[in-house]
């Protein structure tokens, strides 16, 4: 079988795409012959053979105009040799192959994970054959070209380690530096956690701003960092290559994700993989954690009350719930369950 990938980014390094990266990997080892286009690519070390990487140009510096030629130069090469069609989250891409691939025939299977619902998402449901998401949250149309089939989670790399035995209690929280990730939260949360005689406590976060109202906004954070004294316990890593997101979760105790997105996230799933405890305001993990582990958004205080019930909590205990967690991920959202998904769909328009 020869499949053809469409994704934002290849690139094993990327703090945010990485996930790509192993996704590609995964579907080229189950297929003859993997074709991705990709709007940039970086590192793709490591790759299989049979995997053909086409950038439209992103790293390159080239304009929009310019990629979207690519895009279509690409497609019309690639789609009439290949079984079907793979989408991976943005609706633009089934948008810009769907010409190509009904012209020749080819299923489109579309990915998308995210709570919004806009005009795209619309027209992608109209284009696709098949949208494969995570679950009810993560694709709020109804749709019978829907089918929930969990996340896909590399729990081969992302897995238990052992932590260093230090007295430092741990927080780590990692994403795009934007307000859309309410960092603030956590970080004044810090205040209350003080107050209730814990200075232990060490919060690092691993990613950066993109756009200039991020980069406005990581100066805002570093500002309330300061003002309260906190420098010595809040770390700003920096971004963070995807592959080495597992030691630093392994080295933490607990994993903090304030988005908004509404969807499963995945870096609240990797967190799980590697039995770290999450912490989540996301909408999305209500039938998927305890409830003690989600929190109000925007509430400092809620916050800190689930993390110090994390730090009272007897040992047993919270090592039978790091096992239940990875047994989440490992039963629902494994990567190589979600690829044979995947290439299932291809496999039955073909017979």
């Amino acid at each position: 079988m020869k499949l053809l990938m469409i994704t934002r980014k290849i690139d094993r390094d990327d703090a945010v795409a990485g996930h790509s990266y192993l996704w590609a990997k995964s579907i080229a080892r189950r297929i003859d012959r993997l074709y991705v286009i990709c709007l940039g690519v970086g590192n793709i070390k490591g790759l299989p053979e049979n995997v053909e990487v086409h950038s439209t140009g992103k790293e390159r510096g080239y304009p929009r105009v310019l990629r979207w030629w690519n895009f279509w130069r690409l497609s019309r090469k690639l789609v009439p040799v290949v079984d079907g069609v793979f989408c991976h989250q943005n609706p633009e891409y089934t948008i810009g192959v769907a010409s190509m691939a009904k012209r020749y025939h080819k299923k489109i299977v579309s990915w998308y994970v995210h709570g919004s619902v806009t005009g795209k998402t619309r027209l992608m449901e109209k284009l696709s054959d098949v949208i494969l998401t995570a679950n009810e949250k993560s694709f709020r149309m109804k749709s019978d070209k829907v089918k929930f089939v969990g996340h896909g989670i590399d729990t081969e790399m992302f897995c238990h380690g052992m932590k260093k035995n230090d007295n430092t209690f741990n927080i780590f929280t990692a994403g795009r530096i934007s307000p859309t990730k309410h960092y603030e939260t956590l970080i004044e949360a810090m205040n209350v956690l003080r107050a209730s005689g814990r200075h232990n406590i060490v919060i690092t976060i691993a990613g950066e701003p993109v756009m200039p109202a991020d980069r406005t906004y990581l100066m805002s954070l570093k500002s309330i960092v300061l003002e309260a004294k906190f420098d010595a316990s809040v770390i700003f890593l920096g971004a963070v290559p995807h592959h080495m997101i597992p030691q630093h979760l392994q080295q933490s105790d607990i994993f903090v994700n304030l988005s908004g997105t509404g969807s499963v996230d995945k870096a609240v799933l990797e967190a799980m993989s590697c039995q770290i405890i999450p912490i989540t305001s996301n909408e999305a993990f209500e039938n998927i954690l305890p409830p003690r582990l989600l929190v109000h958004k925007n509430d400092p205080k809620s916050l800190a009350t689930a993390i110090l019930s994390i730090l009272d909590e007897d040992q047993y205990e919270l090592s039978m719930l790091r096992k239940k967690l990875r047994d989440e991920v490992l039963q629902h959202h494994d990567l190589n369950n979600l690829v044979t998904r995947i290439i299932d769909e291809y496999g039955a328009a073909s017979r």
